[in-house]
């Protein structure tokens, strides 16, 4: 990180970038530009991109990276958080990207979004973070449900929420088939409920898609050894899924042909 930051900002191949803080901006880099758990081939060459939890923009950033010609819609619910979104999406030129202050949910209203003061990243629309005893503060967000930004294919939809996933996944399930490609973090922690994962699984896999799960780059962290003892601690999984029925019917098809090169290091 000091090799590549000067304070708060990551001068990065493709771009300078700020960020909140160096713990959140660690794990995103490693998830984001080491591992590459948000990459994706598609045969459209600018291809549609939903980004559920933009935090600080990172994840525009490499998707800008592998498509410079994605359209991308960014949902960043924190204020103060979306301004540093928009700083970078300005500073760095990106073209067709729009940034939408909405949280997702199960359907559309006005919610209280608990903001954990530890990390930047685990805003959410449930209380797990204070929960887990962190000190939180509590805003006023206005939700919207995924549905309504999935009248046109979507090749890649990005969904780190933080906790409501199976609720927006649910209430979406009679559209998903519009998705391509899809990457979902799963989140399992207190005052969350137990039936969560497999409420996701069968949506997907009702929905036609083929489903890949791992554990999140922190959650390896926080179970190195003798994982049966910790089954009731909270944890994240990351879910990667494959539309086998892509592409849509005739009237819904995406656009033309490429994909980004695999040796092109973000």
């Amino acid at each position: 990180m000091n090799l590549i930051c000067t304070g708060n900002t990551a001068h990065l191949a493709k771009g300078d970038l700020i960020f909140p803080d160096y713990q959140s901006f660690y794990v995103e880099m490693q998830e984001l530009l080491v591992g590459e758990d948000y990459y994706f081939e598609t045969l459209s060459t600018a291809p549609r991109i939903l980004d559920c939890g933009s935090h600080c923009g990172l994840a525009i950033y490499y998707f800008k990276h592998l498509f410079p010609n994605a359209k991308i819609t960014g949902f960043e619910p924190v204020p103060w958080l979306r301004e540093l979104v928009q700083q970078n999406i300005d500073s760095n030129a990106w073209e067709d990207v729009e940034l939408l202050p909405y949280a997702l949910a199960g359907e559309a209203h006005d919610a209280e979004f608990t903001i954990s003061q530890k990390d930047s990243m685990a805003g959410s629309l449930t209380d797990r973070r204070a929960l887990a005893g962190d000190e939180t503060d509590t805003i006023t967000v206005s939700c919207r449900p995924l549905s309504e930004f999935l009248h046109d294919p979507i090749n890649f939809l990005k969904l780190d929420i933080e906790g409501p996933e199976a609720e927006v996944l649910e209430e979406a399930a009679p559209l998903l088939h519009r998705i391509e490609n899809l990457f979902c973090e799963y989140h399992e922690g207190l005052g969350l409920g137990g039936d969560r994962l497999e409420r996701i699984l069968s949506v997907l896999h009702k929905a036609g898609f083929d489903v890949h799960l791992a554990q999140s780059f922190s959650s390896k962290f926080g179970i190195p050894v003798r994982p049966l003892g910790s089954v009731r601690s909270p944890y994240a999984l990351s879910i990667w899924a494959k539309n086998r029925r892509w592409p849509p019917p005739r009237n819904e098809e995406p656009s033309e042909a490429a994909a980004p090169s695999e040796t092109d290091a973000p």
